[in-house]
This record gives C-alpha cells, structure tokens and sequence, in this order.
C-alpha cells in the first residue's frame, strides 16, 4: 500500500518542524506535486528562485508515510540553508548536515540519509 501526500499536509509538517526546530526562520515554500517524468531519480526537489519563499516539489506518491515525512523534512533543509544560512551553492555540505543533526536531535529521525527513488523502485531513469 503507498502513501499519498496532500498539500494541506505538507503544510502541516513544514510549519512544525519551523516552529519546534527552525525557530519560525524559514518562509513556508510553495509545494508542487509534479507529474513522475518531472522527477526522474528523486523523491523530491528543493528550489530557492529569487523573488520567491522557494518551491519544494515532492512525488504524488510513496512506498510508505514515513518516506515521505524524510523526504519533506530533508527539502525542508535546503530551503534553510539557503534563505537562513544564506548559502546557495551548498547542498549536501556542513551547513546542511548541521540541519540534519539538528532535526535528528530534536525528532530522533535521520533526514541525512534519503535514498533516491532508483534505489528503492528499481527504476532505470
């Protein structure tokens, strides 16, 4: 059985996981749930255009709930990186692995370590 996000749900999450581990820093981005060729190889994507609070596109689909929440929290990340710690051209570095221990010791869940949708679907593309 698969898990299917709503927006109102990412909102949820998104606003949550602000208030209890970013301290409200983060603007809410917008969420997208773009079509699957879109998101070839990845659960999800964060983007930060100018002019804009950031757009976090996420699968319309995943194999289990808590996949999801990972996913959401992971993006979350990024857009904290960028728009608080001001630092675009990180993705994966120190910055955000402070993120993620920061998420972990406040949720006890690993956001470090999502794997790519390949991985878990067999996928090709």
């Amino acid at each position: 059985m698969t898990y299917k996000p709503t927006r109102k749900e990412c909102i949820s999450i998104f606003r949550l996981v602000n208030l209890l581990a970013l301290n409200s820093e983060v603007i809410e981005p917008k969420f997208k749930f773009p079509s699957a060729k879109t998101m070839t190889g990845a659960w999800g994507y964060a983007d930060f255009p100018k002019g804009t609070s950031g757009i976090i596109e996420l699968c319309k689909e995943y194999p289990t709930y808590i996949l999801f929440v990972k996913v959401l929290i992971h993006e979350i990340g990024h857009l904290w990186v960028w728009y608080v710690k001001r630092n675009r051209k990180e993705t994966h570095g120190p910055i955000f692995k402070e993120y993620c221990e920061l998420i972990e010791a406040r949720f006890g869940i690993s956001v470090l370590d999502v794997p790519w949708k390949n991985s878990l679907t067999g996928d090709k593309d």
